[in-house]
Parts: C-alpha cells; sequence; structure tokens
C-alpha cells in the first residue's frame, strides 16, 4: 500500500512541474550537463522523487543590474551616450525537481530513466521576462557494485532563456527593432558516460559527454548553434581518516556554427573564421571533518579559455578559491560558504570597444543555508546567497543578493 502512495505522489509531481520548472542561471558560469549529477548512483531501485519547493523567496536585482549610471561606449565609443539603469526586485518561486525510475535487468546492472527540472517562476508583469526553464530527459543503462559504478545514457534538454536589458528588463530587439527576445531558447540531445571506482582509502572517475544545442532561429543577429564535447578525470585520497584531498581535470570544446569570432580590435564580422573555444579547467581541495558534526573545506579552481578560431581574443585565466563549513547536528544542518574570482583576460576590450580598454572581471559570492528534517522524506530550509560583480565593462557589474526558504522531498 505504501509504494502505491508513494508512486501515486511521484505521478502527481512529475506532472505537475514541467509547467513551473524554471531554471535561473549564472552567465558566469559555463553551462555544463556533466555537473549536474543527473543519475546519482545511491539511488534507490524503483521510483524515486526528490523535490525542492520555494516557499518564500526574495531577489534584490532580478535583472543583474549595475545601480549607477554609466557611459556605454558599446553604442558610442565617443562616449555620447549616458545609460540609466533601473534595478528591479521582486519575489519567485524557485523549484527543482529529479524524478527517477531505476529497474534491474539483473544483478548489477539497472535500465534506468528520469526526468530533471529546475527552476525559478518570477511573479508580477515587471519580473516575468526573468522566468527561464530547464527540462531534461534521460534514459540509459548503469552498472552498479560495491566499488564501481558505470553510466551511459542519451539525454533531450529544453531550456527557455530570455534574452532581456539588463538595464530595464525590456526583452532585446535588434538595431532594426527585431524582437531577438528567444535568442538563447535552445533545445539539445547527446550522450553522457561517467565511470567511478572507490576504495577505503581512495576514489577516482573518468566521464565524456557530446551535447548538441539546436537555438531558436532569429532574424538580424547571428545563431548561437553549437556542439559541445567534455572529458573529465579525477579522484581523491585520504592522507588520514579525517582529511582527504582531490583533484580533476576537465576538457571542454564548445564549436559554434554560426557565431563568429571577434578581431583584436572587437570588431565582429561574418567574414571572420567560427568561434572555437576551448577549456582547460583544473579542480582541486582539502577536505577535513572534524569529530561527527563539523565538515570544513578549501576548493581552488584553476580555467583557462582559449579562443581556438581566430585571434584568441576572448582568452582569460579565471582563478577561484572558495571555502564551506558544515555542521550537523541530529536533524539540524548549517552550511557557511564563500569564494573570490578573478579572470585575468589577455586580449577582450570592455565594451569589445578600444575606448573601453582591457577588460577586467572579478566577483566575490558568499551564501549561508540552514536546514531541519522534519521526518525522513521532508525538510524545512532557508538560505542568503551574495554575490557582487565587478567589471570594467559595466554592462555587467551588478551587486545581488537572494533570500529563500523552502521544502524539500525525498521519496
Amino acid at each position: 500500500m505504501k509504494s502505491n502512495i508513494k508512486f501515486y505522489v511521484i505521478c502527481v509531481v512529475l506532472l505537475a512541474l514541467p509547467g513551473l520548472a524554471l531554471a535561473q542561471k549564472d552567465e558566469d558560469e559555463k553551462q555544463s550537463r556533466n555537473s549536474k549529477n543527473n543519475e546519482p548512483v545511491n539511488l534507490p531501485r524503483g521510483m524515486s522523487l526528490v523535490a525542492d519547493i520555494g516557499l518564500l523567496n526574495y531577489d534584490s536585482n532580478v535583472y543583474r543590474t549595475n545601480d549607477a549610471a554609466y557611459v556605454d561606449l558599446f553604442q558610442d565609443p565617443a562616449g555620447t551616450i549616458t545609460v540609466t539603469p533601473v534595478v528591479q526586485s521582486g519575489f519567485y518561486f524557485p523549484l527543482e525537481a529529479m524524478v527517477n525510475y531505476r529497474h534491474m535487468l539483473k544483478k548489477g546492472v539497472f535500465a534506468t530513466t528520469g526526468l530533471n527540472m529546475d527552476g525559478s517562476l518570477y511573479t508580477g508583469p515587471k519580473l516575468k521576462d526573468a522566468t527561464e526553464y530547464t527540462l531534461d530527459y534521460h534514459l540509459g543503462l548503469m552498472y552498479k557494485t560495491n566499488r564501481r559504478a558505470a553510466i551511459a545514457e542519451l539525454f533531450f534538454v529544453n531550456d527557455k532563456n530570455i534574452y532581456y536589458d539588463r538595464d530595464s528588463g525590456d526583452v532585446k530587439q535588434s538595431s532594426g527593432g527585431a524582437d531577438i527576445s528567444e535568442k538563447y531558447v535552445y533545445s539539445a540531445y547527446g550522450v553522457d558516460m561517467s565511470y567511478d571506482y572507490k576504495r577505503r582509502k581512495y576514489d577516482y572517475f573518468t566521464s565524456l559527454l557530446y551535447e548538441n544545442r539546436d537555438y531558436k532561429d532569429t532574424t538580424f543577429v547571428s545563431q548561437m548553434d553549437h556542439n559541445i564535447l567534455e572529458m573529465a578525470v579525477g579522484g581523491g585520497y585520504k592522507l588520514a581518516k579525517p582529511l582527504k584531498v582531490s583533484v580533476g581535470y576537465e576538457y571542454a570544446a564548445n564549436k559554434y556554427s554560426d557565431r563568429h569570432a571577434r578581431q583584436l580590435n572587437g570588431k565582429l564580422f561574418t567574414s571572420q573564421p567560427l568561434l572555437v573555444y576551448l577549456y582547460h579547467t583544473i579542480d582541486s581541495r582539502i577536505r577535513y571533518r572534524a569529530g561527527d558534526n563539523w565538515i570544513f573545506s578549501v576548493k581552488h579552481k584553476y580555467q583557462q579559455r582559449n579562443d581556438a578560431g581566430y585571434q584568441d581574443y576572448n582568452d582569460y585565466v579565471a582563478n577561484e578559491v572558495s571555502g564551506n563549513i558544515v555542521y550537523r547536528i541530529n536533524k539540524f544542518r548549517v552550511k557557511t560558504s564563500a569564494g573570490f574570482h578573478s579572470r585575468d583576460y589577455a586580449n577582450a576590450l570592455a565594451f569589445d570597444k578600444p575606448e573601453g580598454g582591457a577588460k577586467t572581471y572579478s566577483y566575490y559570492k558568499a551564501a549561508f543555508k540552514t536546514s531541519y528534517k522534519l521526518k525522513k522524506w521532508l525538510s524545512i530550509s532557508g538560505q542568503l546567497k551574495y554575490k557582487d560583480v565587478v567589471t570594467n565593462d559595466l554592462r555587467y557589474d551588478y551587486e545581488r543578493y537572494q533570500i529563500s526558504t523552502g521544502l524539500k522531498i525525498k521519496l
């Protein structure tokens, strides 16, 4: 009887969420399906649901808007155009859900399928264009033992991300007045494979992903269609019972079919080669567990991006240092984290104009999250997130904080 109730509850959630599963992405982070953990290896057999349902949530800067007037050198390098942005704040409903079904074909071999949804629904007519969504359906095979886990799956993604003017929140238009707000809306398909091996003292993994993204056709601007190839390897080792070090490397290539590379002076012409971005990323982390209640960790991320298609205009080297502290006692959990990210652009220009000078970019971030387990399958949580982006390309300079409360369901 209990299993039937669980099945019906999951089916209702699965049918109800697609219209509300809305994602809020951060343009500062390279989106990677490989990092979403679409098929966790520790899920039970049968059907399962993990959902985060927002209750009361506030965003201080919905459109990531600069809070001060600035001279827009992109529109006029002579500096005759001053923009006065309008910061807009309001309430939203975040919602994340992951529904999976796992069927054992034989001992250690499973057929898997599932639907992932991630999102934020903004309320009010002035904020509706900040609403975005991602739906990710996947199916595949898994091999799992006590030490090994191998997953191979096909996936299909639908993503809606409105292209809006950060200064006003209005949808973007071309210079001729055409609506190009759906420039970043896409559907995708691909294959995702990974292998994990764990022992008492050490563990390692490797993964491979290929994704093809087909963006909405818009006139007057280049299409964003591209394919992504990612390969990663990494592992961890326990130096002592409470102390573990981990390191990982990822290679990624994003190849565009219609988007062109810029010249070193920032100019963009269709006669220039197509854009190809190559990423080399190294992650390293130290984690220390102090007794049963405390976990401390420090992480460093190094990333190098190269424009392999042309003159290396948008090349950069990025470094990010972050740390977090987790405290758990009984049903109560608290996590606090902070980090600093900086990019060193070799050639890029602020506003993509020589008059803007060499481009600079960095940000600070911090978060505090607490949760309390009400039942085995239900928790309540609250979170505060803060981010401050500092750049001399003032179109993208902003400060923001978000406050959220919600429920987490695990069935």
